[in-house]
């Protein structure tokens, strides 16, 4: 991985279509929860993403820094 893409990510410099990206785990909660709202997004469905990331954040023990985007 290039280390700018690493940083990228670790400070969330990195746009909504784009993280998580494909094979990042995206199918564990929470990134899946982020991969369906950029689904809602791009479906014309804000408030439907909207719900998704409030759901994120209503989840006890999750670590807030990629949360925080």
């Amino acid at each position: 991985m290039r280390i700018m893409a690493s940083m990228d990510m670790l400070f969330g410099d990195m746009p909504l279509d784009a993280w998580p990206s494909a094979g990042a785990g995206a199918e564990a909660m929470p990134w899946s929860n982020f991969v369906s709202a950029r689904t809602h997004l791009k479906s014309g469905s804000p408030s439907d993403a909207i719900a998704e990331w409030r759901h994120i954040l209503d989840q006890p023990g999750l670590e807030p820094r990629p949360l925080s985007r």
